[in-house]
């Protein structure tokens, strides 16, 4: 997927591109809300793509057709696997219904190369900034960073060895692992003398300086910020949407605010959840001693405290039965898959980037300790 050269990086990828019709087959256009509800489904999978307006011309029973229509053009990873051939195919059945179509456009071209610097090619792994590595020492970094792509991409993580502020010189300096490979990175130190900066990997330190003093968190999981920016969105499961034929008309807000379908609304929902369970987990709680119960306005996940319970809430709007039952199978098979090592691991690093996972086990360390005072 990528080839190093001596000044910076050639990136393979796929583009994918989408023809949406502006108007109906008698000449009635469409709704600006049908047109935005197609754009936003598209931008909660890959992080961006251009669109262009285009006429396009046809001709049949010897009549000749004016279409104005829109073309995306969707740049995609081919490291992203099968997920974007079958999100595009289930998008051109999706148009073609919705916008009462015979025929949808989309096309794919393989075999592109975009040339990309050394300091873009370390921001798409996942790596904070390396830029005050020499053009020399980037290119020798790139060559061990592209040699084991495999293992950055299944670490998900890192491991931080140094964290140290230099007043005099006002910087700061942070050494962590990652996949095996050591990388440094200096940075300017705008923070004011009492702030405490600590390691996004850190979360016992985190933990203990929530409401004492000022703090900085860096880093804030490099590859999360990857996963979000630079990847298409996975679920953790796949929903079953012949279970919903009576809510695939409803509508559902994000935290955020943002309208989903109901199809969107369950991933996003199953990976809340899940990310309070993994947070549960990661700070030493039993899976067997985990409770987590659906109903129709929320989730609530249980596990025994040093003194009484520790409770997390996934609140949402009530739902339909339908809704219900399918979000408690998908949170059944998440964490069936999780636990025999099966579940994706990017869909996983999506999901705690999304849902606050840092802070989350932050607190629960936080509470776990003051439960034991």
């Amino acid at each position: 997927m990528h080839r190093v050269l001596p000044n910076g990086v050639l990136k393979r990828i796929d583009t994918w591109t989408v023809i949406i019709p502006r108007q109906d087959n008698d000449g009635r256009p469409f709704s600006d809300a049908t047109i935005t509800g197609i754009l936003d489904d598209i931008t909660l999978r890959f992080p961006g793509f251009t669109l262009i307006n285009c006429t396009g011309y046809w001709k049949g029973n010897e009549r000749l057709y004016v279409d104005e229509n829109i073309q995306l053009v969707v740049d995609v990873c081919p490291s992203e696997g099968a997920e974007p051939d079958e999100f595009f195919a289930r998008l051109k059945t999706d148009l073609a219904q919705k916008l009462r179509q015979e025929k949808i456009y989309i096309t794919k071209e393989s075999t592109k190369s975009e040339f990309i610097s050394f300091e873009e090619y370390f921001r798409e792994m996942g790596l904070e900034t390396l830029g005050s590595l020499t053009l020399e020492q980037q290119h020798g970094k790139a060559l061990e960073i592209a040699s084991r792509a495999d293992l950055v991409l299944s670490r998900l993580s890192y491991n931080t060895r140094t964290l140290r502020r230099d007043c005099n010189a006002g910087t700061i300096t942070w050494v962590r692992e990652l996949a095996g490979i050591t990388l440094k990175s200096e940075f300017d130190d705008v923070y004011p003398p009492g702030v405490r900066l600590i390691a996004a990997d850190r979360i016992g330190e985190l933990s203990g300086a929530i409401g004492r003093v000022p703090v900085v968190i860096v880093g804030h999981y490099e590859f999360l910020g990857y996963a979000l920016a630079h990847q298409t969105g996975r679920a953790l499961v796949k929903v079953e949407t012949q279970n919903l034929a009576d809510a695939q008309d409803d509508k559902f807000l994000s935290p955020d605010g943002a309208v989903l379908e109901v199809k969107q609304f369950i991933e996003q929902f199953v990976a809340a959840v899940f990310t309070n369970v993994l947070a549960l987990l990661d700070e030493g709680i039993r899976e067997e001693d985990i409770t987590v119960s659906v109903g129709r306005d929320g989730s609530l996940q249980q596990a025994p405290g040093p003194k009484g319970q520790i409770l997390m809430h996934t609140p949402a709007f009530p739902v339909r039965e339908s809704v219900q039952q399918e979000i408690i199978r998908c949170v059944r098979q998440a964490s069936s898959e999780w636990e025999d090592g099966t579940l994706d691991p990017l869909a996983v690093c999506q999901s705690k980037a999304r849902n606050h996972y840092v802070l989350k086990r932050a607190f629960l360390r936080q509470e776990i300790g003051r439960s034991r005072d």
